[in-house]
């Protein structure tokens, strides 16, 4: 307990000091703080003396300023109005040699526009001769284009002509040259056709016809042909041909 009791007081002695330590931490902090604003206090009375002391300069030079600017103005309104005066009476003499002036001018001009008159008049009646010889001309050359351009235009529809009839005679002679080609062609395949079937028949002639009636075993029946010889089927490698003529023409010969 006595432990216990000493330790206690220790902390309440350590305690103690660290208030202490702090309040007088926060003195001195208020005393800085006081100091610090008093001196702001008085840099800002200096300050503003400062700006006092130039206002009432600034007042005083713009008081001087004022004066020596109306004293000024006083004498330049005394110029101007000297200057106007002047100016007033260079003017009054500027307008009489203008008056004078303007009246010299008016005649010259009246003599130069009777005489310019005079001169559009004898250009007017000029250029109207050479518009008149020019629209005659112009007449003449339109004319000779007009016939050139009837003359090229007749020249043009004769060729166009002459080239739809040569064109024309050309198509006609393709074509009779066309029918002429087919015309050979027909007859070339007639030909041929009917020389194919002329040739069989008469193969087969020589061979004899196959009957009909004769039996699976292929042995003849007991008649005979005029020429004696017994009745034959005609042999097997002839009957592609007879499909093929079934069918149309034959490979070979196919274009």
């Amino acid at each position: 307990m006595l432990v216990v009791g000493r330790i206690l007081i220790q902390d309440n002695l350590i305690q103690d000091n660290l208030r202490q330590g702090n309040l007088r931490q926060d003195n001195l902090r208020q005393d800085n703080l006081r100091q610090d604003n008093l001196r702001q206090d008085n840099l800002r009375q200096g300050n503003l003396r400062q700006d006092n002391l130039r206002r009432d300069n600034l007042r005083k030079d713009n008081l001087r300023q004022d004066n020596l600017r109306q004293d000024n103005l006083r004498q330049d309104n005394l110029r101007q109005d000297n200057l106007r005066q002047d100016n007033l009476r260079q003017d009054n003499l500027r307008q009489d040699n203008l008056r004078q002036d303007t009246l010299r001018q008016d005649n010259l001009r009246q003599d130069n526009l009777r005489q310019a008159n005079l001169r559009q008049d004898n250009l007017r009646q000029a250029n109207l001769r050479q518009d008149n010889l020019r629209q005659a001309n112009l007449r003449q050359d339109n004319l000779r284009q007009d016939n050139l351009r009837q003359d090229n235009l007749r020249q043009e529809n004769l060729r166009q002509d002459n080239l739809r009839q040569d064109n024309l005679r050309h198509d006609n002679l393709r074509q009779d040259n066309l029918r002429q080609d087919n015309l050979r062609q027909d007859f070339f395949f007639f030909f041929f056709f009917f020389f194919f079937f002329v040739h069989l028949e008469t193969g087969q002639s020589e061979t004899g016809q196959p009957e009909t009636g004769q039996p699976e075993t292929g042995q003849p029946e007991t008649g005979q042909l005029e020429t004696g010889e017994p009745e034959t089927r005609p042999p097997e490698t002839e009957q592609p041909e007879r499909e093929q003529l079934e069918t149309g023409e034959p490979e070979t010969l196919r274009p």
